[in-house]
């Protein structure tokens, strides 16, 4: 507090789901506290800016906007994973800053010399749309990643701590329930248990809402693959698959310490989809890695077409200082470029061909956000995207597929689930 004041507090999130969870429970969590929010940072007291790092491109807006919001004299507190792995570039920008870890949100007000308490991390519910974390850190030794870097080793939630989360959550509105997690497989590897565990505790929780698992990559998922899918099973979660390949080369996916094979990510999509007929399949492509060449791309654009995955998040090979690949000879950016134009022209067309054989049928469909122009956004049992006209938020559609574009659904409402 202020001379008696609420301290104003002024905030910009960045990056992943995981970030996003992580910085709202803080915000949430001061708010709780007495803090008050404010709408633009020259009426803050406080400024926090929840930073990524993930690409070269994403470091250089994060600065942009830290020589910005800096112009304004006010207290900085910067989180997220430039807090962590990049301290020097941040007080290189921004002397003042303080520099708060993921992990380590809840002693705030002790980093602020505002209380010598511990403040509680509150998830946010957004409309009827919650993001809770339940793992910090990674198992993996990927050579070009810097998250891993500035999350460091797995550190897994308690169920019980989760499902009081998720509980709140659905107390104050929520039906969407976001599970994320820098890798939601490795979850529990640390405290003896597992990420299907923690999906079939929360299933448990009564009330109408939707859970929706977050990335999980290959070479964990495999260790509990039947588990998993089971607790998939229950009616209450979203079948939605995040699984990142990042290449359809065993070669590459060697060189980048991956620790699975082609073959392991093909034999985990194919066991989702025997056991559920409708089922969004999202993945990840990382191009122009250092040690691809024309054969290496060639081999994940077959996958690609094999896989026909509803969702390929396509990522240009971006050299991140203090990571193994990054001392590593870049391939020429127009290789990358045309590589890339390639693969999101590839992404697109199955993109669409898979939402157009939905045209026509009748989806059950929750309505969780507002869109453009009077229409409401909804998701289908495996997360399809609709829009659709006029809907109260937090309620089910029965719902016609009317069309398809290369994203999304739309279609007209025939009558409440």
């Amino acid at each position: 507090m202020m001379q008696g004041k609420p301290v104003r507090v002024y905030a910009e999130i960045y990056g992943c789901t995981l970030n996003a969870a992580e910085n709202n429970a803080l915000i949430n969590g001061l708010m709780r506290h007495g803090f008050a929010p404010a709408s633009n940072p020259k009426d803050a007291d406080l400024i926090i800016l929840g930073t990524c790092t993930v690409i070269e491109s994403t470091e250089h807006h994060m600065l942009k906007r830290l020589r910005a919001l800096n112009e304004f004299g006010k207290k900085i507190v910067v989180t997220g994973c430039m807090a962590s792995a990049q301290p020097e570039i941040i007080h290189a920008h921004a002397p003042q800053a303080i520099l708060i870890e993921p992990g380590n949100y809840e002693n705030i007000l002790i980093d602020l010399n505002i209380s010598a308490r511990k403040i509680e991390l509150i998830p946010m519910v957004e409309d009827v749309i919650a993001s809770v974390p339940i793992a910090n850190g990674c198992t993996g030794r990927c050579t070009y990643c810097i998250t891993r870097i500035a999350r460091g080793v797995l550190r897994s939630t308690p169920v019980p701590e989760i499902k009081r989360n998720v509980e709140q959550c659905v107390r104050q509105g929520a039906r969407e329930i976001r599970i994320t997690a820098q890798d939601t497989a490795a979850y529990g590897l640390d405290i003896n248990t597992n990420l299907a565990h923690c999906i079939s505790e929360l299933c448990k929780i009564r009330g109408r809402f939707m859970l929706r698992i977050g990335m999980m990559n290959p070479v964990n998922a495999i260790k509990h693959l039947d588990e998993i899918i089971q607790a998939y099973a229950n009616p209450k979660v979203f079948k939605f698959v995040h699984i990142p390949v990042q290449s359809g080369s065993d070669k590459i996916l060697r060189e980048m310490k991956r620790g699975y094979s082609v073959e392991e990510f093909r034999s985990v999509v194919n066991a989702f989809r025997k056991r559920f007929k409708k089922l969004t399949i999202s993945t990840d492509i990382i191009v122009g890695y250092p040690a691809e060449n024309a054969e290496d791309f060639e081999e994940t654009l077959k996958l690609m077409e094999e896989i026909k995955p509803d969702i390929i998040n396509v990522t240009r090979f971006s050299p991140r200082e203090g990571t193994e690949a990054y001392k590593l000879k870049a391939l020429p950016q127009r290789i990358v470029k045309e590589r890339s134009r390639l693969l999101v022209k590839l992404r697109f067309g199955l993109s669409r061909r898979n939402l157009e054989h939905r045209i026509g049928k009748c989806e059950n469909v929750l309505i969780t956000e507002k869109g453009k122009k009077n229409t409401m956004i909804g998701r289908t049992v495996d997360y399809k995207p609709v829009i659709v006209s006029q809907v109260p938020i937090g309620t089910w559609a029965k719902v016609k597929i009317t069309g398809a574009t290369d994203i999304y659904l739309t279609g007209k409402v025939i009558g409440e689930k």
